[in-house]
């Protein structure tokens, strides 16, 4: 469904409850994750939720793989060590962050570890996902 709605409507999924369902399955995901997060914390402020932290989540999902929870957590051990080694470099951390990740996007661009179809994708090559033969 992620790659083409019309044909999975036409073998017969319903796009509908099926958007539905994984819409409840993210929401019931992150709000067990909101109950975990509060109960270590033991109070929740809005001063929890910076900028800073959407962009990590969203950085660690880069740097692992999108769509594979390996790499994710791979990439979640990446950035809680990269802070520690760019510890050195304070004024300057957030833009070699930047730039680790532009160089990251550029070098392996599907992540660390990325999704076993994504990886398929990217073996098989543009003609043979065609049916051309090179």
């Amino acid at each position: 469904m992620r790659d083409d709605e019309d044909i999975a409507q036409a073998t017969g999924v319903n796009i509908v409850q099926t958007k539905l369902l994984a819409f409840v399955v993210g929401a019931t995901f992150a709000g067990i994750g909101g109950v975990l997060f509060a109960g270590r914390q033991h109070n929740i402020f809005p001063a929890d939720f910076t900028l800073f932290v959407s962009i990590d989540v969203l950085s660690l999902i880069i740097i692992g793989g999108m769509g594979s929870i390996p790499g994710v957590i791979i990439g979640a051990l990446v950035l809680i060590g990269l802070p520690e080694v760019l510890r050195g470099f304070e004024a300057y951390r957030i833009m070699l962050f930047g730039g680790l990740l532009v160089a990251m996007m550029l070098i392996k661009p599907e992540g660390l570890m990325p999704a076993r179809a994504r990886r398929l994708q990217r073996d098989v090559g543009p003609a043979a996902q065609e049916g051309v033969q090179p």
